[in-house]
Formats: C-alpha cells, structure tokens, sequence
C-alpha cells in the first residue's frame, strides 16, 4: 500500500470486526461517522444526540430506511 503523507489520515487493516455499543454523537461528521460504524456493527449499538446529524443531512431517516437499517428513535 502506498504510503501518503497526508496532515490528517486513517489507515485501516482489517477486518476487524465492530460490536455494537452506546455512541454520544460528538458533532456533525464525526456522529455520521459513528453512525455508519453503528450501522455495520454486530448487535445492537445505541446513538445519542442523533439531532446534529438529522439536522445537517436532509431525509436521514428516508436514507437509512433505503439502506434497510433498522431502528428505533425515542424521545
């Protein structure tokens, strides 16, 4: 792999599997972020404080609904 000497960056060797966890949605691009990672984790993960992301992505349920994800939202 070819390496980049890039200011910020993540290289990833994988697979390394993800289980689920409870999140805190920390800002906009990083809760997308945890989102997706939550989305594509084994069990169940919890998210809090989704409003930053449902805020700054239009339709984010319709989006995740397409995606077959399945959820719940409370409060």
């Amino acid at each position: 792999m070819p390496r980049r000497d890039l200011e910020q960056a993540a290289v990833v060797v994988g697979p390394t599997p993800l289980h689920g966890a409870d999140i805190v949605v920390p800002d906009l691009r990083g809760g997308f972020s945890h989102l997706i990672a939550a989305l594509t984790a084994e069990g169940r993960s919890t998210v809090s404080n989704v409003g930053i992301i449902s805020r700054g992505y239009e339709n984010l349920v319709g989006k995740l609904e397409a995606l077959g994800a399945q959820y719940i939202i409370e409060g």
